[in-house]
């Protein structure tokens, strides 16, 4: 996410493709690894795209 995120801050033009694509947005939040404010942003930014979602179970803890 951090590589869309930043994608996104490179120039006016990049940030208006990047938001103009809800695509890309649908499929790279990563549950674990996001702040709870970005993460709401990021499903904002998918806008009407169906979410790709993944879960991984490492068995360490016993949740996802």
């Amino acid at each position: 996410m951090t590589i869309a995120r930043r994608t996104s801050q490179v120039c006016n033009m990049w940030r208006t493709v990047m938001l103009d694509s809800p695509s890309l947005w649908a499929n790279i939040i990563d549950l674990r690894q996001s702040q709870g404010h970005w993460r709401e942003e990021v499903i904002r930014r998918t806008g009407t795209s169906p979410l790709s979602i993944r879960g991984y179970f490492d068995g360490s803890n016993g949740s996802l």
